[in-house]
């Protein structure tokens, strides 16, 4: 009898060795942070453009900031701008994708226009 009880008793005390290990893995498994996306320090400033005949002034700061164009007749247009990625921002509610280079931001439309095409690239300098 002093056997049988012998081996219920490993058996218990393996069963309780294995659920301390089972439970103490799972503590130990990581647990997923929310990711926090990077905005390039290296945005933060002033920035002018123009094309065609249109002018554009882009001022950012910590990832936000504003896009002001005006044309030769003085018609101005005001847009919020939000770092979304290290690839993509949006201007108002259209994403645009962004790259920099030697001091310049270039802003890439992803949208067509009415003829079917994307609109050219856009370069800023940065002058501050």
């Amino acid at each position: 009898m002093s056997k049988k009880w012998l081996t219920i008793g490993m058996v218990l005390l393996l069963a309780l060795g294995l659920t301390a290990c089972s439970t103490k893995s799972k503590q130990e498994q990581p647990v997923e942070e929310e990711t926090v996306l990077a905005i390039p320090e290296n945005l933060d400033g002033t920035y002018m453009s123009s094309a065609e005949e249109e002018n554009y002034h882009l001022t950012m700061k910590d990832g936000q900031g504003t896009l002001i164009s005006d044309d030769m007749n003085g018609n101005k247009i005001v847009q919020h701008v939000e770092i979304i990625d290290s690839e993509g921002m949006m201007v108002d509610e259209e994403y645009m994708l962004y790259r920099v280079e030697n001091h310049q931001l270039y802003i890439t439309d992803t949208e067509y226009d009415y003829d079917g095409e994307l609109e050219p690239e856009k370069v800023f300098k940065r002058t501050g």
